[in-house]
């Protein structure tokens, strides 16, 4: 399991809309079975 937290400026329609068109690629890679966006009650940060 591997956890990285980031604060961005981009709103979070437009984070997840650039997460979902990553998908393909982290689909591709071997040995990645689950990846999970959280928002934290912070503004703008994320897990």
């Amino acid at each position: 399991m591997q956890i990285v937290k980031l604060k961005s400026a981009l709103s979070h329609e437009e984070l997840m809309r650039r997460a979902k068109n990553r998908e393909p690629q982290f689909k591709a890679i071997q040995g990645l079975l689950q990846k999970y966006y959280t928002k934290l009650p912070s503004v703008d940060q994320y897990t």
